[in-house]
């Protein structure tokens, strides 16, 4: 008796079946796996803003300065008590997250809205008070970045350090606690996130939520 085989032209038809499914399918999954990843991240900065919500409760209603004295007393290591691990401060998809920080012990991922002369919430200056955010839920706290900086890219100067790895958009902590994932193009119109006070010339913003992917 003669065993029946498969023909070449029946493998190659199967082969050619199987790279079809493969190309339709391993997007979908990449996809899948990054939104995975983005809600990690959101879940990151949600425990960083609650961390900074903690921080201010104990220290008269102030928030940290980006920086004490130096780059190694940035606001991650004073935030370090408020927070279960140091895993917080890295994003998944971020390949920046191997780097270490500018303080010399925590990776790279977040920044803080901190930018020296620019009525950022975190700089180095001085101490804000939770009392001068007349908008809370339209002011950023903590974006992400690709640089090893306490700062994170302010929407006044170029987005080259912002991560936008999230299929095109990063994620933000606010002062409210919430956290977006958005467009950094997104966050300094119709309102101006990055700064105090400058969120009262577009109150209905929240309104408005385009380029904004998701809120946690």
């Amino acid at each position: 008796m003669r065993r029946k085989g498969f023909t070449l032209i029946e493998l190659l038809v199967v082969i050619a079946i199987i790279a079809i499914l493969a190309a339709i399918l391993f997007p979908v999954f990449a996809k899948a796996r990054e939104k995975a990843r983005t809600s990690s991240c959101q879940s990151n900065l949600k425990q960083l803003s609650i961390g900074l919500l903690q921080y201010v409760q104990d220290y008269d209603e102030t928030l940290p300065k980006r920086y004490f004295a130096a780059e190694a007393q940035s606001w991650r290591v004073v935030m370090q008590p408020y927070l279960k691990s140091d895993q917080v401060f890295r994003c998944p998809s971020n390949t920046s997250n191997n780097n270490v920080s500018l303080d010399g012990v925590i990776r790279c991922s977040y920044g803080a809205n901190g930018q020296d002369n620019q009525n950022t919430p975190l700089n180095r200056n001085a101490t804000v008070a939770l009392a001068a955010i007349d908008a809370p839920a339209q002011l950023i706290m903590v974006a992400e970045t690709t640089r090893t900086w306490s700062e994170a890219p302010i929407m006044t100067n170029s987005g080259n350090s912002f991560y936008a790895g999230h299929s095109g958009m990063g994620n933000f902590a606010f002062a409210d606690g919430h956290v977006k994932t958005m467009k950094w193009s997104s966050t300094g119109t119709p309102a101006n996130l990055w700064q105090l006070g400058a969120q009262g010339a577009a109150a209905t913003f929240m309104t408005n939520l385009s380029g904004v992917d998701s809120v946690y």
